[in-house]
């Protein structure tokens, strides 16, 4: 390892790159470099502008307020309240891959502490790093703390492979710290996937803690009971380790896991406990459903087998659980459009009063793909789609949901922000912000709009401007107002509106004048040059161009962040990567079937005189149109699992492996038909084959053995023959 290296790494939360890397979307301020046309599919990147998710109007119900707690976390991933009021958060992780850095940061008072409580070393590649924090019960005398993260270059016992890890933590009272060296490894050596790792944890009224681990999109393991993926596992925590509770379902059994509590989960992300005990389990689907399980010991869930109500790939009506599975206690099904896609990601219930009575008692549920929030009372089991109430719209990429004194704490992992859902009554207005430009050399004439803002019953609203670069704030009656930037800098632009004496939220917009010299970035096909779109598989090379270095900041001049688009949500792959070059591999990986998927590359600049600079570029697939077709009839056969009916067409990125698995026989109209092969040449019925850069049919074909009389069916002996 590269001293130097880590240093950089380690500067990002003592001080440096936290003063520079602002995290979360910073406005359209990106220039799209030299290849920004890069395919037809280049549009689609729109959809995520920088800025527009950031201050976007959300329609509220009446009287409710998202209220600022704290931001300028980068990728925050999870929250726990301390016994005394303090916040304790933890960060997903910066770096690139096992060299990354996550942090686990303290909030007072509503002020984020510039000394973390511990640094970790992780790998933060894609949905990696750490994902899952809680807190002893015994917390406020013992300073136990517990800890669900991808082990790195650095960590305890690093054995040169990334591995999940549970492990203790004690925190200091007086420094509000912990000492890295207080680590003790409960659970060591779970395999780490660069996605569906689970992160659900939580301490139960039995005083055991509970944990979800995600299937690594290795499908399989969520139904062998002798690997810890796709499950919920359940311990006792002791001074020393673990014991297991003798009430788990599987001890003294040969071959299994004795900490499995209950098996068959997809990417159990987020678990939550109701007022009564009963906890609940957040599983993401795949390409129909997502669902959430009540905790049953020995319990299923049915995953690759079942998502959802249904076998995987169905929809409703369908064929009813078996009973070796337990069906979801809540479900959804995913938008028909297969761009869009869901994906659960915060869940906990409002056991408070304040809210009114409509609310009380109810799971909120939020969406990080369709960015939504939505209510449901669970006392009538299950809960059908339209049981379900849509809360707010656009409201942010939430990935966990707190209850804390009689309202619900927000985490949003873009934003780099946590909120509170607060109850006034009062009708409040909401403020939304753009703006005609947010990056260019001074002097910078911007027009900014509120037009977007909304006032709630109609009334007039007054919009208070504050430019952010020291200059007086303006009122106005209208909703667009022209402000020129003379200086370089960073400015934090932002409007507050009213309607009727009552303020609304702070929707702020960063602006950034530079009038030095901006880089560019170059994306480079290492696996083929002449590719403009890439394949999976491929590695791609990411350069910050520029022809004139001296004013840059010497020590970090550039940090990269690499981010994976799918559907409507985002992937954090790299974030906090200092360095003016690197190489990216694409995955071969379908990514669920999946072909909405593209990357963008930020690069932050960093000058001598402490202005940041973000651009960005975007990678796009090649996509393929492919079919199933059967001779001599139709068949059903299965990809990746699900069951179509030939003929079937689909869209599929090039490069990508998928698994087609026919009948070894089948009977068709009084004949008995065996497998012969896959497109002529494949002999066996389990076919994984990469997508072509062609449209192509991949054909099952059958073989008559004769007519379907007894003689033609699988013979088995039993007793003596």
């Amino acid at each position: 390892m590269n001293p130097k290296s880590i240093s950089l790494r380690w500067l990002i939360y003592t001080g440096l790159l936290l003063a520079l890397f602002v995290p979360g979307f910073r406005g359209e301020t990106a220039t799209r470099g030299e290849t920004a046309t890069r395919g037809e599919t280049a549009t689609r990147g729109e959809t995520a502008t920088r800025g527009e998710t950031a201050t976007r109007a959300i329609p509220l119900p009446e009287g409710f307020v998202l209220a600022p707690v704290v931001d300028g976390f980068t990728l925050p991933i999870d929250l726990v309240f301390l016994p005394d009021g303090g916040l304790m958060v933890a960060e997903k992780g910066l770096g690139l891959g096992s060299e990354s850095v996550a942090a686990i940061r303290l909030v007072r008072d509503g002020i984020l502490l510039t000394n973390p409580v511990l640094l970790l070393s992780v790998n933060a590649y894609g949905d990696s790093g750490l994902q899952g924090l809680a807190l002893h019960p015994a917390f406020a005398t013992n300073g136990y703390f517990y800890v669900w993260y991808a082990t790195g270059e650095n960590a305890l016992n690093w054995t040169g492979i990334s591995v999940f890890r549970l492990s203790r933590f004690t925190f200091n009272p007086l420094s509000e710290t912990a000492d890295p060296a207080s680590e003790l490894i409960l659970i060591d050596n779970v395999p780490r996937g660069a996605y569906h790792n689970g992160g659900g944890m939580i301490f139960g009224p039995d005083g055991y803690l509970y944990l979800t681990t995600g299937d690594t999109f290795a499908y399989n393991p969520s139904q062998n009971l002798n690997d810890w993926r796709g499950k919920l596992l359940r311990i006792a925590p002791t001074e020393t380790g673990y014991t297991i509770p003798p009430d788990n379902p599987f001890v003294g059994l040969p071959n299994i896991l004795p900490e499995i509590y209950a098996s068959g989960l997809r990417n159990p992300f987020r678990l939550t406990l109701r007022a009564d005990g009963e906890i609940f389990i957040a599983d993401v689907g795949e390409s129909t459903w997502e669902e959430l399980n009540q905790v049953i010991a020995g319990a299923n869930y049915g995953w690759p087998v079942r998502e959802g109500p249904c076998p995987i790939g169905e929809t409703t009506p369908c064929t009813p659980a078996p009973v070796e599975f337990t069906d979801p206690v809540l479900y959804y099904p995913h938008p028909a459009d297969p761009t869009i896609g869901s994906a659960i990601s915060a869940v906990a219930f409002y056991e408070g009063d304040q809210y009114p009575a409509e609310y009380q008692n109810h799971l909120f549920l939020g969406d990080i793909n369709q960015q939504w929030i939505a209510h449901a009372a669970l006392d009538a089991l299950p809960v059908e789609p339209g049981e379900i109430n849509l809360f707010m719209d656009n409201a942010g990429a939430f990935v966990d949901f707190e209850y804390h004194n009689d309202a619900l704490y927000l985490v949003d992992i873009y934003t780099g922000a946590i909120t509170r859902l607060v109850y006034t009554g009062d009708p409040t207005p909401i403020a939304h912000l753009t703006a005609d430009a947010t990056l260019g050399p001074p002097p910078l004439t911007v027009t900014f709009s509120g037009a977007e803002s909304v006032s709630p019953d109609g009334s007039p609203l007054t919009f208070h401007w504050d430019f952010g670069d020291g200059t007086p704030p303006v009122i106005t009656s209208t909703a667009t107002l022209s402000h020129t930037y003379l200086t370089d800098g960073n400015y934090p632009a932002s409007l507050q509106v009213f309607a009727n004496s009552i303020g609304s939220n702070l929707a702020t917009l960063p602006i950034t004048t530079y009038g030095g010299e901006i880089a560019h970035i170059q994306l480079l096909n290492q696996t083929d040059p002449d590719r403009d779109l890439f394949h999976g598989g491929d590695q791609l090379q990411f350069t910050a161009l520029i022809s004139d270095t001296s004013d840059l900041d010497p020590n970090v001049p550039f940090v990269w962040r690499v981010d994976l688009h799918h559907n409507q949500h985002i992937h954090p792959i790299i974030a906090g990567f200092p360095a003016s070059q690197g190489l990216f591999d694409i995955s071969d990986d379908d990514h669920g079937g999946d072909y909405n998927i593209w990357y963008r590359f930020t690069l932050t600049m960093h000058t001598l005189s402490g202005v940041s600079v973000e651009i960005y570029e975007e990678a796009f697939p090649e996509l393929v149109a492919l079919s199933l077709a059967s001779t001599p009839f139709p068949i059903e056969v299965q990809l990746n699992q699900v069951t179509h009916l030939t003929p079937y067409a689909f869209t599929s990125i090039v490069g990508t492996h998928y698994t087609l698995t026919a009948p070894p026989f089948t009977f068709y109209k009084g004949g008995y038909y065996e497998f012969e092969t896959w497109n002529g040449n494949v002999t066996e019925p389990v076919y994984v084959f990469s997508a072509p850069e062609e449209t192509s049919t991949l054909t099952v074909a059958y073989q008559f053995i004769g007519p379907a009389h007894q003689s033609w069916l699988p013979f088995v002996f039993k007793g003596t023959p």
